[in-house]
């Protein structure tokens, strides 16, 4: 009887130039034109079965080489949205995108860390809008990293009800980024990355995220630079409404979810997940726990108790315009505009909010200065009064214990109506020229070229060029237009003292 012939399998060869060895592991990516990519690494313990809604868990090292050639899962979200990925979905999304041009690098190099944006209840790493490959592409001295986090209520659901081991509950995505700025202090060197000098930068959500961020004790340390894009209005909510809210819309979820105990909760197929996302959609805030999130972020940046590192802050023009012209045309947006005037309301994010009084006659300001045209009055009032107001508000209070650059995007959509809206600038920040989903067209390169270095450059440096440091009073304004970048002192001044008092009920609650 002969012997059976036995096969050990061999341990396929990566080539060296292509392999990081991590502190948790080793990677190996793809070199796509002229960009090392590494795609889908974990960052944490994905969050299934008993860690579901619980913090993240850090992540135990592996000796096996982990094939970083492709995109990983988004996280759960509404599916029947415009805005939701087109990506494949799944609790298991706790992972990150690691870009570079070399591994060993002469010297190590500045990280620029991307959270994409979506209201905290849609999009992805995985979206073209949200890709990092082109930024190093063009500019390489920088790594740049995008992440996934838990969006909808599997990132925001505070189920501190359900007992032990659910006690950040309701802050599941900020522990999430803060999760990932950690694995990136510990293992961004083994991609070419200087964990001593980490640029976090966000847009819509994800800017609300750096804002987060900026204020959050467990994030100390572990950034050296912010960016905020349009997300200044993070810090809007009162507390004592934020914390009804939630508790409400939690108990829904987890009602719908029939959901009462934490063994149930871990037991909950994620096919059900998927319907609570479409069902609940709008989980819209984090919870100020006064742990990870402080109970007043206003008063930790009065008080400089924050992160005291540079930071870049602005608005685009006409912020409004994305919500309404782009799902349902100007002449739909414009008559549902006009109604909710006559109506004495503001259509804001896509919602309604009735104007108090004291907000009617500043509208009315708004209609004045625009020539009467409704559409364009109320949106430059909601731009002004939910977003440049806060923004300002934030430089103000920064800018007295580190640097701070404010700027206005002008340039516009080549969508017709749209105009220097929400999210139109990511393309041109971000490089990626071919993402033409906001923007209409492909970006100018000129300009394109010019808002790029700026950003690439205040992360590698903190100074992005030729830029005014801005200051309470003065409010100097890199405003970035069709003609190029123009350096101005308090643009729209005149808009902005009319909606200044409206700020005062927000401050300190």
């Amino acid at each position: 009887m002969n012997d059976a012939i036995v096969v050990t399998p061999q341990p396929r060869r990566y080539p060296r130039h292509l392999v990081a060895e991590a502190r948790t592991g080793r990677y190996a990516g793809r070199m796509e034109d002229g960009v090392l990519c590494f795609r889908s690494i974990e960052y944490a313990e994905q969050p299934v079965g008993d860690l579901r809604w619980k913090a993240p868990v850090q992540l135990k090292r592996s000796d096996e080489v982990h094939e970083a050639y492709a995109y990983g899962l988004t996280s759960i979200q509404p599916w029947r949205r415009r805005w939701s990925s087109s990506s494949r979905q799944g609790e298991d999304c706790l992972t990150l995108n690691v870009f570079t041009t070399a591994l060993a690098p002469a010297s190590p190099k500045a990280v620029m860390v991307w959270i994409h944006g979506g209201h905290g209840q849609w999009g992805g790493s995985i979206d073209p809008l949200d890709h990092g490959d082109n930024s190093v592409r063009r500019r390489d001295d920088v790594v740049v990293v995008t992440i996934n986090y838990r969006l909808g209520h599997l990132g925001r659901l505070d189920v501190g009800r359900l007992g032990e081991g659910y006690g950040n509950a309701g802050n599941q995505a900020l522990l999430d980024q803060i999760a990932a700025l950690e694995w990136i202090r510990d293992n961004i060197a083994a991609f070419g990355g200087d964990p001593g000098n980490v640029t976090i930068l966000g847009e819509s959500e994800g800017a609300a995220a750096v804002a987060f961020l900026l204020v959050s004790p467990p994030a100390r340390g572990l950034f050296h630079r912010a960016v905020i894009q349009s997300g200044a209005q993070a810090y809007r909510r009162s507390n004592d409404g934020l914390t009804a809210s939630s508790l409400a819309i939690s108990d829904a979820v987890l009602d719908f979810l029939g959901v009462r105990t934490a063994a149930e909760a871990a037991r909950v197929p994620e096919t059900e997940l998927v319907e609570a996302a479409n069902v609940f959609e709008r989980i819209d805030w984090l919870t100020r726990d006064g742990v990870a999130l402080p109970y007043d972020p206003w008063a930790v940046l009065r008080d400089g108790g924050g992160a005291r590192v540079p930071l870049m802050i602005g608005t685009n023009l006409d912020e409004e315009k994305l919500y309404g012209v782009f799902d349902d045309g100007y002449a739909s947006f414009a008559d549902r505009k006009l109604d909710a005037w006559r109506r004495g309301n503001i259509i804001s994010w896509g919602w309604e909010d009735p104007l108090e009084p004291h907000e009617r006659a500043v509208a009315e300001d708004f209609l004045e200065l625009h020539g009467g045209t409704v559409v364009e009055a109320l949106s430059a009032f909601v731009t002004e009064s939910t977003e440049r107001l806060y923004a300002h508000r934030i430089a103000d209070l920064h800018s007295a214990h580190a640097p701070v650059f404010f700027y206005s995007w002008e340039v516009p959509s080549a969508i017709p109506d749209l105009g220097a809206c929400h999210a139109v600038e990511i393309a041109y920040t971000l490089h990626n020229l071919d993402a033409t989903i906001i923007t209409g067209a492909r970006p100018d390169p000129r300009l394109a070229a010019a808002a790029h270095d700026a950003w690439v450059n205040f992360a590698v440096n903190g100074d992005p060029g030729g830029w005014p440091a801005y200051v309470p009073g003065e409010r100097a304004t890199m405003r970035f237009t069709p003609e190029g970048p123009i350096a101005e002192l308090d643009p729209r001044a005149e808009e902005r003292r009319l909606v200044v008092p409206l700020f005062s009920p927000y401050e300190s609650r």
